[in-house]
């Protein structure tokens, strides 16, 4: 019995073993196959995954054994979309090469991908400024057909290029030399002058101040030391007026052009004295502090001519009573008292120092002054000559002179300066003021050398703007015959303006018709 149990319980184990050996050989030939099959899938307790192909891919059987390409698993929880495929868009170019350009309007478009498609467009329009023009694609200067640029005036005056058309603008572009501006804006012809007379009106203004303690004399205190102690208001009143005499005589011989030589010559200003004042007074210092120089010793002390002439309406007289200059008869007197190199401000302003000539008008102080717009400003010129009467003729007419080379070198410094006056070397020209031409070689040392008989050779007497003028020797005795005795330079002054051309004379007769007409000094 107990064999028996024995034995059955062997056969047991036995058939137990058998079917784990099956089981063995069953599970690993299953996992073998999977392995060599892509189609058979493992046992797992994953979740089912689905396969996605590709469009372009094929499945394909195959023989067992052989690998075919890895499929693309994603899993069905979160399953991508298919692509969105984009309409393919289409467009034409609008303008053939990049940056090639082209006017519209009055401006210019350039080629070029402007937008988010691949084709070219023009660009917006780019505007030329207002004085340009597009050609070509660029943007060009506006030109007038003889070059001249729009809106400006032509090298041939007086043409001027207004909107690409040439027209006649003498007012804006002026005229050719020897040529006057009409009211048409065309040029005409300046008439050479020749016998044509200026008048000159001139308002005469005397300041004598009195002596208190004896009311027929003059105040040398304020006149100063260069005055006769105890000179007379009747003595001054005479010498005032002789001087006066004098230069009117003197100013239109010397106006008479070549008149030391050619007796039928005649003037070309006329002078005429309008109306005198005369004020028992000093004439009193400016109280403006910008016209005062006191480091200039003696000359820095301009008189007060503003508030003077404003009391008498200068602009009255000359806007309406034809008046061009004013001659004023005063003092120079601005001593040092203090020893310091400076003149005294007095308290009573009586210290003033003449400017020699001074002018105002339209056009401005074109003078020999300062140039400090010290006087009152009327629609016409006007010009104010200080004298001092402690001197004399020569002194008063070399005021005119120097007002005469102010003028003309503002007109045209070359011509007059380097031409007229000329140079320090032979032949020399006419020189000037200070200097005569015999002694312009060494003028820094011999100022008012006016009676000089050194003999050079000049071409005064026939001067010619080109310099081919007749040569011939000149020293003192040219001008003051045959004694030549230090007059201040009266002769000589007045032969150096018989030599000035007779068409420059226009500039001290009427200055504002010769500043309109835009004079030239070239004839």
């Amino acid at each position: 019995m107990k064999n028996n149990f024995s034995n059955r319980g062997q056969s047991l184990v036995g058939i137990i073993i058998v079917l784990v050996v099956v089981g063995l050989m069953s599970g690993g030939l299953y996992y073998y196959i999977s392995k060599q099959i892509p189609g058979v899938s493992e046992i797992t307790e994953k979740p089912v995954e689905k396969k996605v192909i590709k469009p372009e891919e094929k499945t394909v059987a195959s023989p067992v054994g052989e690998k075919l390409p890895k499929e693309e698993v994603v899993p069905s929880a979160k399953e991508v979309p298919p692509e969105e495929v984009k309409p393919e868009i289409t467009c034409q170019d609008g303008c053939s090469t990049t940056g090639l350009k082209k006017c519209s309007g009055n401006g210019y478009q350039i080629c070029g991908n402007y937008d988010t498609d691949s084709c070219l467009e023009w660009s917006s329009i780019a505007n030329c400024s207002s004085n340009t023009t597009c050609q070509n694609g660029i943007c060009v200067q506006r030109k007038c057909t003889d070059g001249t640029l729009d809106m400006g005036c032509s090298i041939t005056k007086p043409l001027y290029c207004q909107n690409l058309k040439l027209v006649n603008a003498c007012m804006t572009c002026g005229c050719p030399e020897g040529m006057i501006c009409q009211q048409n804006n065309s040029c005409a012809k300046i008439e050479p002058i020749t016998s044509t007379l200026f008048n000159i009106p001139v308002l005469v203004l005397n300041y004598f101040p009195l002596d208190k303690a004896d009311p027929t004399k003059i105040d040398s205190s304020i006149v100063g030391p260069y005055l006769p102690m105890g000179t007379t208001l009747e003595q001054m009143r005479q010498k005032t007026n002789r001087i006066t005499g004098e230069l009117v005589s003197g100013l239109e011989k010397g106006s008479s052009y070549h008149g030391y030589k050619d007796s039928d010559s005649q003037p070309t200003l006329k002078y005429t004295i309008f109306e005198t004042k005369e004020f028992l007074r000093p004439i009193f210092r400016t109280n403006n502090p910008d016209w005062i120089f006191p480091d200039e010793s003696d000359w820095g002390f301009t008189a007060d001519h503003f508030n003077e002439l404003n009391n008498i309406n200068i602009c009255d007289y000359v806007e309406n009573k034809g008046v061009k200059e004013v001659w004023i008869w005063m003092y120079h007197y601005a001593p040092d008292l203090n020893g310091d190199g400076k003149a005294d401000q007095d308290v009573n302003r009586y210290h003033v120092s003449p400017a020699e000539s001074n002018m105002a008008g339209p056009y401005g102080d074109i003078s020999n002054s300062r140039g400090i717009n010290d006087l009152p400003i009327c629609k016409k010129t006007y010009t104010v000559y200080e004298y001092n009467y402690t001197r004399d003729f020569g002194e008063a007419i070399e005021d005119h002179t120097h007002q005469m080379e102010a003028i003309f070198r503002y007109v045209d410094s070359d011509t007059f300066w380097n031409k007229f006056v000329g140079g320090a070397i032979e032949p020399f020209a006419c020189g000037w003021t200070h200097c005569p031409p015999n002694v312009m070689s060494q003028c820094a040392s011999h100022n008012y050398d006016w009676d000089n008989e050194i003999s050079v050779r000049s071409n005064c007497e026939d001067w010619k703007e080109d310099g081919s003028g007749e040569i011939k020797t000149v020293n003192c005795h040219t001008w003051a015959g045959s004694v030549c005795s230090s007059d201040s330079g009266d002769k000589f002054k007045v032969w150096w303006m018989q030599n000035i051309p007779r068409d420059w004379w226009i500039y001290i007769g009427d200055f504002d018709q010769a500043m309109a007409e835009k004079r030239s000094l070239k004839y």
